[in-house]
């Protein structure tokens, strides 16, 4: 936020920020008024806020969510158990990624936490808030799966734990026989080059997993890691 203010103060010709925290930005913004042009990229400001930016480039968030939660039910047609993955709690994009992917999961709009909802059921302790931090992901995840060892899925709404893309697979690896089999799917969106690290442990590993992932990118892409 001081960055910000800083290059305001400087009076920089037009700013780029992606806001990890719209409340926060919006917040810096509104009293100095800036009339300079000023973009988001891949997270926005909150809908109340737009008025502070010229315009928005990035990801149709909520769509991403729809786009996992399909995947999810794909893989899950009879519902289950999940858990959902997130960044931290004032990320509006990732926020509306959890949106798309609850309301799709429910079948209607506003649907808050699922409780039921044709099927699907978040546990407690979720959803989870890593911070953007790889490692608090990949322990966050190990200990929902150690205190309820037939969760059916995780849907990562961010790719968080595999940043760290050993410890992902080590993970992962002590579930492979129910990865494998689907009891337990994990659905996890991007396809950033850690990730794709990720994909070479899991191969290395020589266990089959069932993950989804989903590109940010304008068309969505899969792909099925196995």
């Amino acid at each position: 936020m001081q960055i910000i203010d800083d290059l305001l103060t400087k009076g920089v010709a037009a700013m780029a920020i992606s806001p990890s925290n719209a409340p926060a930005v919006a917040h810096v913004l509104r009293p100095r008024k800036p009339t300079i042009p000023i973009m988001t990229i891949d997270a926005d400001l909150l809908a109340q806020d737009h008025s502070l930016r010229r315009t928005y480039l990035g990801t149709d968030n909520y769509l991403m969510g729809v786009k996992l939660a399909e995947h999810l039910k794909a893989l899950k047609p009879r519902g289950g158990t999940l858990c959902l993955v997130l960044g931290n709690v004032a990320a509006d994009n990732i926020n509306q990624r959890a949106a798309g992917t609850r309301d799709t999961l429910a079948g209607k709009k506003g649907a808050q936490r699922l409780n039921g909802e044709n099927g699907w059921k978040e546990i407690s302790g979720c959803p989870l808030f890593t911070n953007d931090d790889a490692a608090k992901g990949n322990q966050m995840m190990a200990d929902v799966l150690t205190a309820n060892k037939d969760l059916d899925a995780f849907v990562l709404e961010g790719g968080w734990p595999q940043f760290a893309p050993q410890a992902y697979a080590q993970l992962t690896d002590q579930y492979r026989d129910r990865i494998k089999s689907k009891q337990l799917v994990l659905v996890v969106a991007d396809t950033l080059p850690p990730q794709i690290e990720a994909r070479t442990w899991w191969r290395a590993s020589r266990s089959s997993r069932s993950t989804t992932r989903v590109s940010t990118n304008a068309r969505p892409r899969t792909s099925t890691l196995a």
